[in-house]
């Protein structure tokens, strides 16, 4: 056993393992148990969040395609001819805030159709919304929503929130409030899923309250969808097999 702690130490890396080691007190064999915790956690996280990204992005994808399709008949793009395809050709203001994130997502689909197997359907298929919304990030939301710390004044964020976005989420309360309760929780989670899919601790996030913002998202677009999580979630289980440390 000894041996193999060794060996898992020298794998990790000094600088990787130093937070486990320090939360137990430099107790090698712990701190390796405190690892693998870290690691179950991550896991179940990881799980959750993608339900989260999944349901996020064709919610507010619901609400965009109508929006930016209608920006044909508004004032702020005269003469311009708009689909409901916002990915590949948003609409005024949405165009400014979509600019990279769209770049990003047509690259990422062309390189997949690329990859597409001789055999597949749609080897030869152009690029559609679907595959462009199936590139879009988990950061995407997050830099297109409104900063919730700022006082409410008129801005592209502003607009696009309530002529469109604001609407995937059904059951938040209106005003200030309905964009603090669904846009903090989403940054947080965005750090969160970071973290986690660059192995780092998670030894000091508060895994109750990261759970409750899953949670309260998915409410707010339908509680049937929260309530589903729940019952798929490892997340509770895997806290409460958290090694005792000194």
């Amino acid at each position: 056993m000894a041996q193999r702690e060794k060996m898992v130490s020298a794998s990790l890396g000094a600088p990787r393992l130093a937070p486990y080691l320090s939360a137990c007190q430099n107790d090698l064999g712990r701190a390796i148990e405190l690892y693998e915790w870290n690691l179950h956690l991550g896991a179940a996280f990881q799980e959750i969040t993608m339900i989260l990204e999944v349901a996020v992005r064709n919610a507010i994808d619901e609400q965009l395609k109508p929006w930016n399709k209608d920006q044909s008949r508004n004032t702020h793009n005269p003469g311009s001819d708009f689909t409901d395809e916002w990915i590949a050709h948003p609409a005024i203001p949405l165009h400014g805030l979509m600019s990279a994130h769209s770049k990003n997502a047509q690259s990422y689909a062309q390189t997949g159709r690329g990859k597409r197997p001789p055999h597949h359907p749609r080897k030869h298929a152009p690029i559609s919304h679907d595959d462009l919304l199936a590139q879009l990030s988990f950061g995407t939301w997050p830099s297109i929503l409104p900063n919730p710390n700022r006082p409410r004044v008129s801005t592209p964020k502003i607009r696009i929130w309530e002529e469109a976005i604001v609407y995937a989420f059904p059951k938040i309360d209106p005003g200030d409030a309905g964009i603090r309760q669904v846009c903090e929780p989403l940054k947080r989670l965005h750090n969160l899923r970071n973290r986690v899919a660059h192995g780092e601790q998670l030894l000091e996030v508060n895994v109750q309250a990261r759970f409750s913002d899953v949670l309260r998202v998915l409410a707010f677009i339908d509680q049937d969808l929260a309530d589903w999580c729940v019952d798929v979630s490892r997340v509770r289980a895997v806290q409460k097999q958290r090694p005792r440390t000194p």
